[in-house]
């Protein structure tokens, strides 16, 4: 969990105490974002009707690698991952002249997209409450 200028904390959220304070924190914020594959917050307890229940203004962003839906929603997916899948590092390797192999790459593309396409939805859909 991350809060701007709050600081952070760190949850193992398969231990109950950690989704008791998952719940506590959910009535006093305004989004939650994760990335999760789908189904894995309805497992946890702590899915979008339940935090809803807790506070009826949240707003709640699911970003998942495949899509909520789909033939693969169920795929875990993370950011070398992704670049692979959509040809991205063979563009970037298209663009470095004498190279076969695309290089080691520090900067994680498809995680700053994702977050922020989620957070470009969020501002530009504020009146719907979930974000797929």
């Amino acid at each position: 969990i991350n809060a701007e200028y709050m600081g952070s904390i760190v949850l193992d959220l398969k231990k109950p105490e950690a989704i008791s304070v998952i719940k506590k924190l959910v009535a006093t914020v305004d989004v939650v974002l994760e990335n999760y594959r789908p189904g894995v917050m309805k497992r946890l307890g702590i899915d979008y009707t339940v935090l809803a229940a807790l506070n009826p203004k949240l707003v709640y962003c699911a970003i998942s690698g495949y899509g909520q839906a789909g033939p693969g929603a169920g795929c875990p997916a993370y950011a070398p991952v992704i670049h692979a899948s959509t040809g991205y590092d063979m563009a970037h390797a298209a663009q470095q002249d004498g190279r076969e192999r695309p290089d080691n790459c520090a900067i994680f593309v498809a995680d700053y997209a994702s977050g922020a396409y989620a957070m470009g939805e969020k501002k530009k859909k504020k009146k719907k409450k979930t974000l797929r």
